[in-house]
């Protein structure tokens, strides 16, 4: 077992970055039942490896031994992650939509007037 800290990184980043992205969108209280059950299915399994991820960060923060399976349980909590990206992309799009935004009415610079 090789432990690749670029990568681990990067996978803990990306499933902290999703399951951020979907609590606000949770929390927001804009959304119907139904976008909400499809964000909650969604990120389900990104929560289940951003825990494990967390976990291992744990271990790793008190030097003891890293799980033998390690290796193939980062792969799987990338393989979550990589999949999860694209439809989180298209999700919020329909989330804006839900919201009555969309992109063309949203301020380049983020300080959140609409300006056409």
């Amino acid at each position: 077992m090789t432990l690749n800290i670029a990568s681990y990184g990067s996978t803990r980043t990306a499933c902290e970055f999703l399951t951020d992205i979907a609590y606000a969108m949770e929390v927001s209280g804009g959304l119907n039942q139904e976008m909400s059950d499809r964000i909650e299915e969604l990120v389900r399994p990104v929560r289940l490896a951003r825990d494990w991820l967390w976990y291992v960060g744990q271990l790793m923060g008190e030097t003891k031994p890293l799980p033998e399976d390690f290796d193939c349980r980062l792969k799987v909590a990338q393989s979550r992650a990589l999949d999860a990206l694209p439809q989180f992309k298209e999700l919020i799009g329909e989330v804006c939509d839900t919201l009555g935004m969309t992109t063309r009415a949203l301020a380049p610079g983020g300080g959140g007037s609409a300006r056409e």
